[in-house]
């Protein structure tokens, strides 16, 4: 299954290829099929590396060995050493840099909060100019001439408190730090006995390269699977605190950034409730959920959604063939963006799915749940690393993968289990390193272009974004217009515009010209007359 999943990486690679959506392009809507063309040959690389490594150590005799323990100092350690890891690989990696339009919105919105604001009243001088002036996702409220993220704001909260403590590059890493001791909690409860399990459980999601990556960025994802983890920890508790908690902070999740990830991930423990007539648990967490969703959805309500729509149900329809062709994708990027050998276990998991017990069956409705639903999206996910939509439920994945070793034991015995853990773990080192490498070859212009403008010695900054492939995501305004000058889409205005621009700023106006940010990196795009009209500006 394995190589099968390679082999459509590989498949999927000549088929970007061959269409040649995996260069820069315009108009620009193929982040998705950059990467995966310029990543994802490491994918299929690992995926058939630990395939041969299975058959390799299935025939190779050796002598029973224990397995190392995880104490609680130790576990500790490897918390503290992934959040170290993120934080490091903020500041070199991503170069502090909030790549995706998605990732802004968090900060724009929590710059609002932290100024005891739900939206920030924009300036009469640039009413006029807002649609040149908007970031990407940005929500523009013409009736009181205002503007904000259009997305639920708990992480966007999460980041003002941040902020007020002068700490908002460190909110992610220390998530993914606490990540790792709730996951370790919950597999010492789920598996008092077996300590080897609590060691697969922390090494495959420690070194998983989606898990500690998505943690150097400013997404909201490592705030989904914190919040997942804590209910998670919550629900395996089983007593009375466990059940109110778990419910308040659910409410907490669907409003972290959108209510999908954890809907998704709790589902079948609902479900689960239900079946086990915990009326009771199942009537507070549903009274709960009704009350946060009804909050959730007034906010979602008070305009469109950001992609423009005018509701969620806006983003999804019935699929057809390119959907599941692009699920094919993002299986790869799910799979190989884990260590194999997590990958290799959470197969044998679902093929076995029959062997475990209530809670591990429900963790991996949970991973499926979260992987089919996205089916129905109308579009790639964009900008990520890996498959983002999943990433609520790697605690899951790594849980079930040490739900697995059992099987994984029994099938190739015990010493060549552990050895091929072994050798999963070593190679998700290596990959680990490689994606870090990507990513920052990757972010490194973007991060150049977004300094030179954000530092430009001017009030006003004009830049020519049709001309640079994903130079819209070069205008990220302030929502006050306040820090650093007002950078202005010139696609975007319209004539007599310019002029006016011209006439109020004059020599305090500046363009960055499309060479020069060609030569920090960005790709320059077919001239405009080959899509439209000549730009207004000369």
């Amino acid at each position: 299954m394995l190589l099968a999943v390679a082999g459509y990486g590989v498949w999927a690679l000549l088929d970007v290829s061959a269409a040649g959506i995996g260069e820069p392009l315009r108009p620009s809507m193929n982040v998705f099929f950059r990467l995966y063309s310029l990543n994802e040959p490491l994918s299929v690389g690992l995926l058939v590396a630990f395939a041969v490594a299975v058959l390799v150590l299935r025939a190779a005799p050796g002598e029973l060995a224990t397995w190392p323990v995880l104490t609680p100092r130790r576990i500790w350690a490897v918390a503290a050493l992934v959040a170290i890891a993120a934080q490091l690989g903020h500041v070199y990696a991503v170069h502090g840099l909030a790549l995706s339009m998605d990732e802004f919105n968090a900060d724009f919105q929590a710059s609002i909060l932290s100024h005891g604001q739900v939206f920030a009243p924009v300036a009469d001088p640039w009413r006029g100019f807002i649609f040149a002036i908007k970031p990407v996702f940005v929500v523009w409220r013409a009736g009181d001439q205002s503007w904000y993220s259009g997305y639920v704001p708990v992480y966007a909260a999460m980041r003002a408190v941040a902020r007020w403590v002068h700490a908002s590059e460190l909110l992610n890493p220390v998530l993914a730090g606490s990540s790792v001791l709730l996951l370790a909690t919950i597999a010492r409860r789920l598996w008092p006995k077996e300590p080897r399990r609590v060691l697969v459980a922390v090494a495959c999601f420690a070194l998983s390269a989606q898990f500690v990556v998505t943690s150097m960025t400013t997404y909201a994802m490592p705030a989904h699977l914190a919040a997942n983890l804590l209910w998670l920890y919550l629900y395996v508790r089983d007593d009375r605190a466990g059940m109110i908690g778990a419910a308040l902070v659910g409410a907490l999740a669907l409003g972290l950034h959108n209510p999908f990830p954890h809907a998704l991930f709790v589902a079948p423990f609902l479900v689960r409730m239900l079946l086990r007539r915990r009326w009771g648990q199942l009537a507070w967490t549903l009274a709960v959920y009704a009350a946060a969703s009804y909050a959730w959805l007034r906010w979602l309500q008070m305009n469109p959604t950001p992609g423009g729509g005018t509701g969620l149900l806006s983003l999804f329809r019935v699929p057809g063939l390119d959907m599941w062709e692009l699920q094919g994708m993002n299986l790869v990027l799910a799979l190989g963006w884990q260590t194999p050998v997590a990958a290799l276990l959470v197969v044998l998991a679902m093929l076995g799915h029959k062997r475990l017990t209530a809670t591990e069956q429900d963790l991996a409705l949970g991973i499926g749940l979260s992987f089919l639903f996205y089916v129905l999206f109308n579009s790639t996910q964009g900008h990520g690393w890996g498959y983002r939509y999943i990433y609520a439920v790697l605690g899951n994945v790594a849980l079930l993968a040490a739900a697995a070793l059992p099987m994984l034991e029994e099938g190739v015995g015990v010493v060549r289990a552990r050895r091929l853990v072994s050798v999963g773990l070593l190679l998700g080192v290596v990959a680990l390193v490689m994606r870090v490498r990507q990513v920052e070859q990757f972010v490194r212009p973007f991060a150049a272009a977004v300094d030179r403008v954000a530092h430009a010695d001017a009030d006003v900054v004009v830049v020519r974004t049709s001309e640079v492939w994903y130079g819209r995501d070069l205008i990220r305004n302030d929502p006050y217009l306040r820090a650093g000058p007002v950078v202005v889409n010139a696609s975007m205005l319209g004539q007599g515009d310019y002029e006016r621009l011209k006439g109020t700023f004059g020599a305090r106006l500046r363009f960055v010209d499309t060479d020069e940010l060609v030569a920090l990196g960005m790709f320059r795009v077919p001239p405009r007359g080959a899509y439209g009209p000549p730009p207004i500006i000369p």
